[in-house]
């Protein structure tokens, strides 16, 4: 194993291409963009990459072929920072974008070795040295990345540790994807038990099931959609914004007009139908267009009873999925007793306790599992773990 400047790994560096519209082109082809790689699986991908058109010069000098590593090097942000790199591993010739380029590794290196050598060295940080950033966009220096001192070893001893780590890395992510799999189960059986409690409770109560005639929905309280300068109190940050919440339940900070207290939203554009109880230390809350809002005497009722109506775009007459709070509003649902509306609201609540723990715990053990899988990648290319048929240095390196 030998130290090496990470340039010496490959033979030639090249940048992409936007190229043209396809018809102006004379070859075309999928263009890979950041959006376009499978970094868990350190591949790219062209399922979701755009075709465009290219002149032969460019595909001669720009295109990759198969086990050419691609590397972002335009993009990026705070919390995934620019330097990425997947490896191009079916026949099919791709042009990465122009804020890409692309590496073509030295015929005495393994391919796939090399993309687990960058891929630990992007989770290292080794990157961000070679990151200048002079507006919101991330430029990476590939050359000054490049310039970065790595352990070289042996044409074989580079499949080797590419071998062990293609198999410990599908049998991590088989595991992930299994716990994954429980948590979505967990949260899809909570839902049905929701809705099958919902109907136990309420047919003894009105014999006809969940959306019956009875009270609309709207008379359980107020439900609004609030616009840019609604009329309401704002209590606002020191540089004039106030939280706000959008479809599908994410939240930040806008000046929007304010709620004033917990309530309900559900999405009426984009996320349709999936409801959310809005509840925490920020009041006023905002709400965007995208959700319409209500309030009411019990809010944690409404919001079951919500999260099991069949809510959903089929009344929505435009271009754009969504439903109008109107027609939220005219549903006509069965209202038990204020004291069986808490009785089961408590009960439901107890549920939906104990299901968010236990995704919880699932989501952590992911998270450990995905730390876990990089750290084995740093360690195999690095002589830290004992790879059969891979030579291990006396005093690894630090």
């Amino acid at each position: 194993m030998s130290e090496v400047r990470l340039k010496r790994l490959f033979e030639s560096v090249s940048g992409g291409s936007w190229g043209t519209e396809p018809e102006e082109g004379e070859v075309t082809l999928p263009c890979i963009r950041g959006t376009d790689f499978d970094y868990p699986a350190l591949r790219s991908t062209i399922a979701t990459a755009p075709v465009r058109g290219f002149s032969h010069h460019e595909v001669a000098k720009r295109a990759a072929r198969r086990g050419d590593l691609i590397i972002e090097k335009s993009g990026g942000g705070e919390k995934q920072p620019v330097g990425r790199v997947v490896l191009h591993d079916f026949d099919d010739l791709v042009m990465p974008t122009n804020f890409a380029s692309r590496l073509t590794p030295s015929e005495a290196n393994e391919s796939r070795f090399l993309t687990y050598l960058m891929s630990s060295l992007y989770a290292g940080g080794t990157t961000k040295s070679s990151i200048k950033q002079t507006t919101g966009i991330q430029n990476l220096d590939v050359q000054s990345f490049l310039d970065t001192v790595v352990f070289q070893p042996s044409l074989p001893e580079q499949r080797a540790i590419a071998d062990f780590l293609d198999a410990e890395t599908a049998r991590i992510d088989a595991l992930i994807e299994k716990k994954r799999r429980l948590a979505s189960l967990l949260r899809v059986r909570y839902r049905e038990e929701q809705r099958t409690r919902m109907m136990q409770n309420l047919d003894p109560i009105t014999g006809l099931g969940l959306r019956v005639p009875g009270w609309r929905v709207a008379q359980l309280g107020a439900l609004v959609g609030l616009q840019r300068g609604h009329d309401l109190p704002i209590d606002r940050r020191n540089d004039g914004t106030v939280p706000i919440i959008s479809s599908g339940g994410q939240s930040g900070w806008h000046d929007e007009a304010a709620v004033t207290g917990p309530g309900v939203v559900t999405g009426r554009y984009g996320t349709v139908g999936e409801v959310f109880y809005v509840e925490g230390p920020y009041w006023p809350l905002n709400t965007t267009l995208y959700v319409a809002d209500f309030r009411g005497r019990n809010p944690r009722w409404v919001y079951h009873l919500l999260s099991v109506l069949p809510l959903d775009s089929d009344s929505a007459k435009s271009a754009v999925t969504g439903i109008n709070r109107n027609v939220i509003g005219v549903l006509r649902v069965p209202v038990p007793p204020l004291d069986e509306q808490h009785r089961l609201s408590e009960e439901l609540d107890a549920e939906a306790s104990r299901v968010e723990l236990l995704t919880q715990r699932l989501d952590r053990q992911i998270e450990l599992l995905t730390e876990h899988r990089q750290a084995l990648i740093t360690a195999a290319v690095t002589g830290q773990v004992d790879v059969p048929g891979a030579f291990v240095k006396d005093s690894p390196p630090d």
